[in-house]
């Protein structure tokens, strides 16, 4: 328990082994943010509410995600990040329990709200395995961890889904507050401990943000476009179980949930998006992955009731906008080495803020004015992106990136 992070004598198993508990961890916790969206329908007759309701379910560990962006994650350059993330998992546990119980939607909204707060672990996971990675090793742990997450995301809606189904939503929140616990004990035995850091004042911290954003313009562009994407994401997955459950295909929790199945494929493509962005630039992998899911969003509009449209719709929305993150982030953490976690959270917090406020506005688009709405939504936002990122590139000696 008193080892620290030592980097260069570390057998290149045992680093293999933490890595791998750094990824899977990161991927149990963020799959708590997405694993109730194809259970929405039986969330709302649980809970006697209208499809209206439901986008503040969906939209409310989002939102507590990214205000844990904004006042959580910085203090991880001033704490140890193990014991955040060990009582930010206990936390998590907590809110789950609390979800599985309670009889109240306020209550349930609340404890949503709180468990995406506690969701931002991934963050702290995430710098945890490049520290204890060696320098050659460093970009593939990040991505090792990078692609829990993904995953996570994905095959969240999957076992919600079937888990859903065949045992109730509340069981499966109660299960998934057990296995957070189970993620809690192993960070607290298996990671060694980080050494002690400079104290800095959070308030200090803090301040520091809005000037690294105000003096960059690449950071600006990258958080716009990122935001109209990822808007457009949360908004077509926050409500494609309830539109699977009704006219023409009448789909359950486990059916909806297996179209994760299908996004996991662009989960997957995340490594050779990186690879791709070094090749040719991070700019056209961008503008290539976003295109692809208007292109997407004007096929599920057009053939808005067939089924195939909707199974390689959901395909080329997540190849294009997971290579189109894997890129973006990448440019935005090149800006400045010394300013990583700050410029993660500043980027990051955009980019939940805007996926929130995409999955409340879809439930409103699907009830008043159906599917077409929410893909014509969608496809909006990925060409206005797509613009950004175009546009921006005649702005680009500005940052020199």
């Amino acid at each position: 328990m008193g080892q620290t992070i030592q980097r260069r004598n570390m057998p290149s198993s045992q680093q293999h082994v933490r890595t791998l508990v750094l990824a899977v961890s990161a991927g149990v916790a963020m799959s708590n943010g997405f694993s109730l969206q194809p259970l929405l329908p039986d969330i709302s007759k649980s809970f006697s509410v209208g499809t209206f309701s439901l986008g503040f379910v969906a939209a409310a560990p989002q939102l507590g995600y990214t205000l844990g962006l904004l006042f959580l994650t910085p203090l991880g350059d001033r704490y140890n990040r193990k014991k955040m993330a060990y009582y930010q998992f206990i936390g998590l546990a907590l809110c789950l329990f609390i979800s599985a119980i309670t009889p109240s939607l306020w209550v349930f909204l609340g404890a949503s709200l709180v468990m995406g707060i506690m969701m931002t672990i991934v963050i702290h996971l995430n710098s945890f395995a490049a520290n204890i990675a060696s320098p050659e090793h460093r970009s593939q742990a990040v991505g090792i961890v990078a692609t829990g997450v993904a995953l996570g995301i994905l095959g969240g809606r999957v076992v919600g889904g079937m888990l859903g189904q065949h045992l109730g939503w509340r069981v499966m929140l109660a299960m998934s507050g057990v296995l957070v616990l189970f993620c809690a004990v192993a960070i607290h035995f298996l990671l060694p401990d980080e050494p002690s850091k400079p104290v800095t004042p959070y308030r200090d911290i803090l301040r520091s943000l809005i000037p690294l954003f105000r003096r960059s313009h690449l950071l600006k562009e990258a958080s716009f476009a990122g935001g109209g994407w990822f808007a457009a994401f949360s908004a077509f997955w926050a409500c494609l179980a309830a539109h699977l459950a009704q006219s023409p295909f009448y789909f359950g929790p486990q059916q909806a949930g297996l179209f994760g199945l299908v996004g996991i494929a662009g989960a997957l493509s995340s490594r050779s998006a990186g690879r791709w962005a070094d090749r040719i630039g991070a700019r056209k992998v961008i503008i290539t992955g976003v295109l692809t899911a208007f292109c997407a969003f004007v096929l599920m509009w057009y053939f808005n009731s067939a089924l195939w449209a909707l199974i390689l719709g959901v395909l080329l929305v997540d190849v294009g906008l997971f290579s189109s993150q894997v890129a973006n982030q990448a440019r935005v953490l090149s800006l400045d080495p010394n300013a990583r976690s700050r410029l993660y959270s500043l980027y990051m917090f955009l980019y939940y803020g805007a996926g929130a406020i995409g999955a409340a506005v879809s439930f409103t688009l699907l009830e008043y004015f159906g599917w077409s709405a929410v893909c014509a939504f969608c496809l909006g936002l990925t060409f206005i992106s797509a613009l950004t990122v175009g546009i921006g590139a005649r702005s680009v000696t500005r940052d020199g990136c």
